[in-house]
This record gives C-alpha cells, sequence and structure tokens, in this order.
C-alpha cells in the first residue's frame, strides 16, 4: 500500500538585489566572452522584455540558504543593459566567442526584475 506524499509548490515571495550596475550591452557582451577560447562559447546571458542581464548570487552559506527556505532570494548583484530585440546569441567581433541568451520572459520574477531595472535606466 503507498501513502500519498503531500507536494507543495511554494513560489519565492521576494528578491532583494544588493548592487545593480548598467552597463552598455557591447561592453556586457564582451565582458561576457572574456577568457573564453577563440572560437569557444560564453556561458549564457539571460534576456527578459527588452533587458539583457547576469545575476551573481551570494554563496550557499547557512544564512543564505535559511532565506532561501523563507522563500527570499538574495543576489549580490545584476549586471544589465538595454537590449530591445531577443536573439538566440551573438558572436563578439574580434574575439570570434559566441554569446548564448536564455529568454526568461515566462519567469514572473524576471519579468517584475526587467521592469524595475527599466526604471532605473530611465532615471540615469
Amino acid at each position: 500500500m503507498s501513502e500519498i506524499v503531500e507536494i507543495e509548490i511554494k513560489p519565492w515571495s521576494k528578491l532583494t538585489v544588493h548592487e545593480v550596475l548598467q552597463t552598455d550591452f557591447k561592453q556586457l557582451i564582451r565582458s561576457q566572452a572574456l577568457g573564453q577560447p577563440v572560437g569557444g562559447q560564453a556561458p549564457p546571458l539571460n534576456w527578459v522584455n527588452g533587458i539583457a542581464f547576469r545575476s551573481s548570487p551570494f554563496p550557499l552559506t547557512d544564512p543564505v540558504v535559511n532565506e532561501m527556505l523563507l522563500g527570499r532570494l538574495h543576489w549580490a548583484a545584476v549586471e544589465f543593459a538595454l537590449c530591445p530585440e531577443y536573439k538566440s546569441s551573438i558572436e563578439v567581433e574580434g574575439l570570434r566567442v559566441t554569446v548564448p541568451f536564455n529568454n526568461v520572459s515566462h519567469n514572473k520574477i524576471f519579468v517584475s526584475m526587467a521592469e524595475r531595472l527599466k526604471t532605473l535606466a530611465q532615471g540615469k
């Protein structure tokens, strides 16, 4: 006889970004490609609703994990650039390195964050 297992899906309730860095789009992809071999592929950047970004999480220390268990994410930083059009990848001129993009427009957290970053970009 099998027992019924309770399954709980509990979305994140909060994302706190401790540092936000806006940069030029070309600079963002060039910095993502640095250190990659010629003809290689860099780690992907994320794209959502006109924003290309990468995030820097905190190490998974006890306090960070405790916050996560409470539904709260903390990122050390987000570096972003305005990028109105989604492309699956871009080859960086001169380096011959491909930078792929993940379209994360389906993620509610990233959609909300992109709207906040656009507001910050307009204030610059």
